[in-house]
């Protein structure tokens, strides 16, 4: 590869008298363009990859996280998070199905406005042993549906806590006890009767 650039240079007349120049030698420059480029080029094979590759893998993320969502909005039973102060973080369809409320009637509100007096009572009693242990297994809470209604229940929970240990907050299950209640009072009606 040559670079020439030259002028003409001319007489008084205006003729052409002697062409000056120089004449480089530009094949190095050129080898280094191409390379230069041949690399422009592969970088940016690499990121078109990376970005198809970060695609897919954004469109599995929010396909899993939908999958998540689902299994946890559809349970068999309800979940729910609250704070260390009892508020009501977040909730599952399928406990805002069981009790009748919407989302924003429930979250943001104490659990206790929910719960039968008796039934507060019992969870206050119950808290501290809670805060100890982190864990709570079958306990018979009776809350109060959105018709008034009353809903037996068995709730467990578990103590989200931070890297030091702080009470964050709480992974809990409202598992719907009407049936073993109902059939509870038929076995107790049958044994006064007998």
């Amino acid at each position: 590869w040559l670079l020439s650039r030259g002028r003409p240079e001319r007489d008084a007349d205006g003729r052409v008298v002697r062409y000056v120049g120089i004449v480089m030698d530009i094949s190095e420059r050129n080898r280094s363009e191409l390379e230069l480029e041949q690399h422009r080029y592969h970088l940016q094979q690499l990121v078109d990859d990376r970005t198809a590759a970060l695609a897919e893998a954004n469109r599995a993320l929010a396909a899993r996280a939908d999958e998540i969502s689902d299994l946890y909005n559809n349970a068999p039973c309800g979940y729910h998070s609250l704070a260390p102060d009892g508020t009501i973080l977040a909730v599952n369809d399928t406990e805002l199905d069981l009790l009748g409320y919407a989302r924003d009637e429930f979250v943001g509100h104490s659990i206790g406005e929910f719960m039968t007096p008796q039934s507060l009572d019992r969870f206050r009693r119950n808290f501290s042993d809670f805060a100890k242990t982190g864990h709570l297994r079958d306990l018979e809470m009776d809350f109060v549906k959105k018709d008034g209604s009353i809903l037996p229940t068995l709730v467990g929970g578990d103590m989200v806590r931070d890297a030091q240990g702080k009470f964050l907050r709480t992974r809990s299950i409202l598992i719907d006890n009407s049936e073993r209640k109902a059939r509870e009072e038929q076995l107790r009606v049958m044994q006064d009767e007998l």
